[in-house]
């Protein structure tokens, strides 16, 4: 009887294990998220996309990451990064990373263009597993619908 409910316990396990992580180990095509955001925001200023190399002047970005971006030419805050790293732990040091550049970016917006950290108070970060998305725009309500689509 125990072998018999061992063996049972022991397939239960085999069914249930693959699904474990299944949320991180789902994979997101970091471009296609980027220029969706990109082109589903009206934007006040033109995008502009930004290499990575670009990016990496602003702020630091994680070993083994991939990271896409569009900034505005500097008279509005509005930008789309959007991340995928090698882990979790990588994602969330983006993720910070992120969050410290949009307070620099308060701090500088406030002396010259003070209607602008509004923008940036209510900009979309989030991060699920192991990928990143900031979306800085008025249009808050369609940023959170794209990357919900994305990173759900």
């Amino acid at each position: 009887m125990r072998r018999c409910m061992a063996a049972t316990f022991a397939a239960m396990l085999l069914f249930l294990l693959p699904s474990c992580g299944s949320e991180n180990s789902k994979t997101v095509d970091i471009q296609q998220l980027a220029d969706e955001l990109a082109e589903k925001i009206q934007y006040e200023d033109t995008m502009t996309a930004m290499s990575q190399e670009k990016l990496g002047h602003y702020f630091t970005l994680p070993e083994n990451s991939t990271v896409i971006g569009y900034m505005s030419s500097g008279t509005t805050a509005e930008e789309i990064i959007v991340g995928e790293c090698a882990d979790d732990a990588g994602a969330a040091a983006l993720h910070d990373t992120l969050g410290a550049f949009l307070n620099e970016q308060k701090d500088a917006f406030k002396n010259y263009m003070p209607e602008e950290v509004e923008r940036l108070e209510h900009s979309v970060l989030r991060q699920s597993g192991r990928y990143v998305a900031l979306c800085v725009t008025a249009d808050m309500d369609t940023a959170n619908s794209v990357i919900d689509t994305y990173l759900k």
